[in-house]
């Protein structure tokens, strides 16, 4: 594959649940893409949709609660003209069957999930969950899949990996455990890797050894990463670029640099203002007022409107675009689109 051209392109998605309390707009109408050896951060915080985004990506959204909306579909009575597309390849997986599908999730997308502990089998060894998979996406069995297996973990720094692969997922720490995830999701040398809060669970020192190891392995594949974080640090230490998600919005996307060092959305400059150390010496902690709405129940307008302490007239009327910005940056907020109170 051309390394310029976008390995992953997603457009308009929306992923929607029907829910007791009505339906619930988890991801709604987001579009990014995805080059070899880039890695892109969504970021924010819980039930902004970043989950939601990556279990889309690779069709694993649970039905029939959840779906992901196409051109065609019905909702509130009208027919969607501009649908979700999920290319890779220039290839619309959403389009395709399930049978069809099976090859491109786990081989040419994989996805590493936030807690191994309930994405691991418990009745089965740790090295006979990596070789299903090369069974599965290489047709290898016996002795040459625990060859590979057994050079995966070499590879992801497991210490005797002759005696691990006949362990279970209880027998071994959260960052072991970890290891094995990321071997089984590289065992086949994805194009795209979905690392969704990788090192959540896991203590400070392993957390940095976990993400090193996913750089190291990046620069050995050439992958592409998708990662799923509320964490700025680990955005920081990994990111070329980062996606802000609110409510199932991208409010603004740019480099690391760009971002971290000129943030231009209000929530994403309280995200950074609430950091500690951004306060004087007795202050209190900053803080961004209210609570994030019930994805059945956004605000009309900006659904930041209610808790921005910028808000003007225009905010709870129009709903904002993602534009670009001169130097690059795309910002979905009235302060930056042009717009005056007197709309």
């Amino acid at each position: 594959m051309n390394p310029t051209v976008p390995v992953l392109q997603v457009k308009h998605l929306r992923t929607y649940y029907r829910t007791r309390n009505g339906l619930s707009r988890a991801v709604d109408d987001i579009s990014f893409d995805l080059r070899r050896g880039q890695t892109l951060a969504l970021l924010g915080e819980s039930g902004c949709g970043k989950s939601a985004t990556a279990l889309s990506v690779i069709r694993l959204v649970p039905k029939p609660a959840g779906w992901v909306v196409r051109s065609g579909d019905v909702l509130d009575g009208v027919p969607v003209t501009q649908g979700s597309e999920i290319l890779f390849d220039n290839k619309d997986l959403l389009a395709l069957p399930e049978a069809q599908m099976r090859p491109y999730r786990g081989s040419k997308i994989t996805m590493i999930f936030q807690e191994p502990l309930t994405s691991l089998n418990p009745v089965y060894t740790v090295g006979d969950q990596l070789m299903e998979v090369v069974q599965l996406h290489q047709g290898l069995r016996g002795q040459a899949a625990r060859q590979v297996a057994l050079e995966m973990f070499k590879k992801v720094g497991i210490p005797s990996p002759e005696a691990r692969l006949d362990e279970y997922p209880h027998q071994l720490s959260g960052g072991m455990r970890q290891r094995v995830m990321i071997a089984i999701a590289l065992a086949c040398k994805p194009d795209v890797l979905i690392a969704d809060e990788p090192t959540t669970a896991l203590d400070v020192t392993i957390q940095a050894q976990i993400l090193d190891l996913l750089k190291d392995l990046q620069r050995e594949f050439g992958m592409a990463v998708l990662l799923i974080t509320h964490d700025l640090g680990v955005v920081a230490q990994m990111a070329d670029e980062v996606a802000v998600m609110y409510a199932g919005k991208v409010v603004e996307r740019g480099s690391v640099q760009q971002v971290f060092n000129h943030s231009r959305h209000p929530y994403t400059q309280g995200l950074f203002a609430s950091l500690p150390g951004r306060q004087a010496r007795g202050q209190k902690l900053c803080t961004i007022e209210g609570t994030v709405p019930e994805s059945t129940n956004f605000p009309t307008g900006c659904r930041f409107n209610t808790r921005c302490p910028h808000r003007f007239a225009p905010c709870a009327g129009l709903e904002p675009l993602l534009l670009p910005q001169a130097d690059g940056v795309q910002v979905a907020c009235h302060l930056y689109t042009g717009v005056n109170a007197h709309v």
